[in-house]
């Protein structure tokens, strides 16, 4: 389940994720880990929240 401060947190991190896209298309940013982990998780939480909608259309 993804708590509702996950999904803000998220949605936060929105702009800042796909500045550093941008940044690394531009062969400005080299590989970032930490950017990494943010593309990650932002993928994780809406697969999550995907699941958990779905789960309760089922209901």
């Amino acid at each position: 389940m993804v708590s509702q401060s996950g999904v803000e947190r998220n949605s936060i991190n929105g702009p800042a994720i796909s500045r550093l896209l941008y940044q690394r298309e531009e062969g400005s940013l080299e590989h970032d880990s930490k950017l990494e982990r943010l593309l990650e998780r932002t993928k994780n939480s809406k697969a999550s929240r995907r699941e958990e909608l779905e789960t309760r259309g089922k209901d």
